[in-house]
């Protein structure tokens, strides 16, 4: 690897500067600039990004033009809504590990959900995603949970707007009346869409199911389930409404468990 530094003195200022090479300028500003909203770089409002307005932005610069031809998937050299949306998804998926930090609050009328989500990396997996969280309802049923989930399965098979992951998720519940815990391990997929909206929009579904060979304790299998609409209204805050479903199949109760089965509202932040 190349490397240059200058030194400059002009008074009381004192900098320094490092020349990179090219691809690793090119990664920077594209970090730099998917900090940055649609309407940020929008400067007149027309709905699109043009070259000039990249080039304009924090971080476009030099790189606009290699900036702008990875975004505009058509080629008609204008920069929508939802080709803004998919390549900045594209590139918080490929943030190194130990980038990605996002808490997830969500309430139901009688449950409580938290998450943490960061890097595969962290643990050691590369270009995955984990999740660590837990529920609890007016019931007092407790249930921790973790969850690992990849992406780039189908990469390159489907739209720029829709993105697939596949892993599974640990569900481990102290449930209550009758006391008992369940432990399951629950495979899984989920599916984002993104919608071609200025304001980043997205439709996400993801179905988890843990068969009895893959359930233990008090329970024969796992259902976990959930269908949301978020809306990205601020650059580090996502707000959500969907549906959410949590359910063992208890064999001492003699039936369904259920955690969760309502609608859920929520918001999740990015740091």
């Amino acid at each position: 690897m190349s490397r240059n530094t200058c030194l400059i003195v002009s008074g009381a200022v004192i900098g320094s500067c490092l020349a990179l090479p090219a691809t690793a300028q090119q990664d920077q500003a594209a970090r730099t600039v998917a900090q940055s909203s649609f309407e940020d770089i929008d400067t007149d409002l027309d709905g699109s990004i043009s070259r000039a307005e990249l080039r304009a932005a924090p971080g476009g610069g030099q790189n606009a033009d290699q900036l702008f031809s990875a975004m505009d998937a058509n080629g008609n050299d204008q920069i929508s809504g939802a080709e803004w949306t998919s390549w900045r998804s594209q590139q918080q998926a490929l943030r190194p590990a130990g980038s990605r930090n996002e808490v997830e609050l969500a309430i139901t009328g009688d449950t409580f959900e938290g998450r943490y989500l960061t890097d595969g990396g962290m643990i050691g997996v590369d270009r995955a995603i984990l999740g660590l969280g837990f529920y609890f309802d007016t019931e007092r049923n407790l249930v921790p949970q973790g969850q690992l989930m990849f992406g780039g399965p189908l990469r390159g098979r489907l739209a720029d707007f829709i993105s697939f992951s596949v892993g599974g998720k640990a569900h481990m519940a102290f449930l209550d009346e009758p006391d008992d815990e369940v432990f399951s391990l629950a495979p899984g997929a989920e599916v984002r869409v993104s919608l071609p909206f200025q304001l980043p929009m997205a439709v996400v579904g993801s179905v988890f199911y843990a068969p009895d060979i893959l359930t233990f304790g008090d329970a024969e299998h796992v259902w976990d389930l959930n269908l949301r609409f978020e809306v990205q209204f601020l650059q580090s805050t996502t707000g959500f409404v969907g549906y959410r479903v949590l359910e063992f199949d208890r064999e001492e109760s003699g039936g369904d468990d259920t955690i969760v089965d309502g609608f859920q509202f929520g918001v999740r932040f990015a740091f």
